[in-house]
């Protein structure tokens, strides 16, 4: 019939008349014109304004499932082997095909299954996929696989006869073979190490999990970097030829020796086991999945060498620094070890770093105590040997005495008497102190040495504890007699006697100033009872005294005093009862000779200090003169200045009525006079004037 595009027709059928009414868009077919009508009828054909539908099988691809292979047309595959169809759809004509079709898969002509393809199929020759999930191929032989397009005509094609593709695979009989690697194991014990080719011996086992049998086949181990890898390198390959083995038959005890490679990092790697590495068996299975078995195989850098010059030195009471040598570039980490004895029990201490040769051990010390030290290098290859052996001992936690509490003894304080020191210690230190000795003297200078240490004075004092204070002490001190008046120190000084050990002696010593004044002495002259005259001097007046003040002890038992001018050749005289007139002597000092006359006992008290220095001047002929001497001295050394400037000396002993000499040109043993006396008055014949000087120490 004539399509009329666009227009309403009605046909008269057999099923009675059809209104046909045009359509348009979308849903419309593709080839021919489909009419709205209460039955839809096909209208082959077309003309005017309608296209051409051609759906064409390009290709066919199959694909093995176990092993992902795409085969080609012939290929050969194991009965029962399980494959993936997949159809490529083209339309190759005019118009667009949007509606569903049936395709249909046969296997030697046999019906498998069908799908329906929902795609649109543009036209113009674009590949539309169709896939068929999975289809096992049975049977011995070769298998035509065919599919089919369109098989109930849900589309009009131009062209009918180009729906159909086949695809031939040869199914063969399935072999049930497999041949599997049962066991690998490393024989050799290790560590094994980098930088050096070691043989070691590895064990494995061969069996045929299979249900028949399998011929002659070759296993291979090998050094892999990856599990179940490919080999590092020819050279740690090794191979044994496996004999022939039945269903379910085990070859084992297989040896294959095998070497470390020599330039290998260290790391962790495997021993690979491979059966059937070359293919002479044809398997069920076949790949490294399946004939692979790996064992670890660590290689570790080598073990370093021993450290060297191991020294342990005490920095305190509780850390010991050590430090050793060490050249090994394998080495990771080193350890310290510690004992309490050369050959005891070694604990380990801690560990540092391989370039760290350096470390201060301050755990758990004690004062005092001896520690001993080694040191081992290690890495992951294992341990060095131990170094030498150094020792050290921690040091003492000494006491520290210093004088926290001192105070100034009563004044005055005057040459010759015993001053009280009064002082406290402590121990600021936190180490115990054993019993000591609190000393104090006079010194010259702040924290100074004892001026005379005969005077020194000395307290015990108790152990004290850390930071313990002694209570306060007291002992006497003498100051030295011979101290000239003026500004000295009292020096206090903890653990003076050095008995206990310290950390700091620097600080043990305080000093307290003080004035010291010139002791006065005492010189009696006794007058006898009945009238005498007697030769006197006075060391203890100051000079130019007046006469009557100094003889004021003796005041109505002396007549006359007398003295001679060398330098005049005239006598002095004093009168208490005559008119004062007549009284030429007036004033004495030190080094005056004195005539007195006493007419009843008394004693002549005098008091003050002995000249520290004085100068008599000596005129040629006969002096009358007192020497201030503070003790008996023998003449020669006190006239030794003077030798050979004098010939004779002469004194009265009024209690013997004697007089007595020295000559310096008689015989010796006409001389009487051996030492001057204090308070004694002496004539002396000078042959030239000269000075004659007296110091008292």
């Amino acid at each position: 019939m004539t399509n009329y595009q666009g227009a309403s027709v009605t046909l008269s059928t057999s099923y009675g008349d059809l209104n046909l009414l045009p359509c348009s868009g979308s849903g419309c077919p593709a080839y021919g014109t489909w009419f709205n009508a209460t039955k839809s009828i096909k209208i082959s054909g077309g003309g005017g304004g309608g296209g051409t539908v051609d759906l064409v099988v390009d290709h066919l691809e199959i694909t093995r499932e176990d092993t992902g292979e795409t085969l080609t047309p012939g290929d050969s595959v194991p009965d029962g082997t399980s494959i993936r169809i997949r159809v490529y759809i083209k339309n190759t004509g005019r118009v667009d095909i949007v509606d569903s079709f049936t395709v249909k898969y046969y296997d030697n002509g046999s019906y498998i299954d069908d799908d329906t393809e929902s795609s649109d199929v543009d036209a113009g020759g674009e590949d539309v996929e169709n896939e068929y999930d999975v289809f096992t191929i049975s049977g011995e032989g070769q298998h035509t696989l065919r599919v089919d397009l369109d098989t109930d005509n849900a589309i009009a094609e131009s062209n009918e006869s180009n729906n159909s593709a086949t695809f031939v695979v040869n199914v063969e009989a399935q072999s049930n073979v497999d041949l599997e690697v049962h066991s690998g194991e490393i024989i050799t014990e290790g560590p094994f190490y980098t930088g050096r080719t070691v043989p070691f011996q590895t064990q494995a086992s061969v069996q045929n999990v299979g249900t028949q049998s399998a011929g002659e086949s070759v296993i291979r181990s090998y050094v892999s970097q990856e599990v179940n890898g490919e080999p590092l390198s020819e050279s740690t390959i090794n191979h044994f030829t496996v004999p022939p083995l039945g269903p379910g038959e085990i070859n084992d005890n297989i040896g294959l020796q095998l070497v470390t490679p020599s330039r290998l990092p260290a790391g962790r790697y495997y021993v690979v086991f491979e059966a059937d590495c070359y293919d002479y068996v044809e398997e069920i299975w076949e790949g490294a999945e399946h004939n692979r078995i790996s064992v670890p195989l660590d290689l570790l850098d080598p073990v370093p060498v021993a450290p060297t010059n191991l020294t342990a030195t005490p920095v305190s009471e509780s850390e010991i620094s050590l430090s050793w040598s060490h050249s090994s570039e394998s080495t990771e980490q080193f350890r310290i070890e510690r004992s309490s004895s050369e050959t005891g029990e070694w604990v380990v201490l801690d560990t540092t770093d391989k370039t760290q040769m350096t470390y201060s051990d301050t755990t758990g010390l004690a004062p005092g105590t001896t520690y001993y030290y080694r040191v081992i290098a290690s890495n992951d290859g294992g341990d060095s040997e131990p170094s030498n052996v150094a020792s050290a001992t921690t040091l003492m936690v000494l006491p520290d005495f210093i004088i926290v509490a001192a105070y100034p003894p009563t004044p005055p304080y005057i040459a010759g008497n015993e001053i009280t020191a009064r002082v406290m210690v402590q121990n600021e230190s936190s180490g115990f102190a054993e019993a000591s000795v609190v000393e104090a003297w006079i010194s010259d200078g702040p924290l100074g040495d004892a001026i005379d240490p005969a005077t020194r004075g000395a307290s015990p004092i108790p152990s004290l504890g850390a930071g313990e204070t002694s209570p306060l002490v007291e002992f006497s001190l003498t100051i030295p007699s011979t101290l000239s008046p003026g500004t000295y120190y009292l020096v206090f000084a903890a653990n003076a006697d050095g008995t206990v050990d310290e950390s700091n002696v620097e600080n043990n010593r305080h000093s307290l100033e003080i004035d010291i004044e010139q002791r006065e002495e005492t010189l009696d002259i006794q007058l006898p009872p009945e009238e005498t005259c007697m030769m006197i001097s006075l060391p203890l007046i100051a000079p130019n005294s007046p006469i009557e003040t100094v003889l004021a002890s003796i005041e109505g038992k002396y007549s006359i005093v007398r003295s001679f001018a060398t330098s005049t050749g005239t006598w002095l005289k004093y009168a208490p009862d005559g008119p004062s007139f007549g009284n030429t002597l007036t004033h004495i000092g030190p080094t005056d000779g004195l005539w007195l006359c006493s007419n009843q006992a008394g004693t002549l008290t005098l008091s003050g200090n002995y000249p520290a220095h004085s100068d008599i001047m000596l005129a040629p002929g006969w002096n009358l003169v007192g020497f201030p001497v503070n003790s008996a001295r023998s003449l020669e050394n006190v006239l030794q200045p003077i030798e050979g400037q004098y010939n004779l000396v002469r004194t009265y002993d009024h209690i013997t009525d004697n007089w007595m000499l020295y000559s310096m040109t008689g015989p010796s043993f006409g001389n009487t006079i051996s030492h001057i006396q204090p308070g004694v008055a002496y004539w002396i014949y000078i042959t030239e004037a000269t000075t004659l000087t007296i110091t008292n120490p």
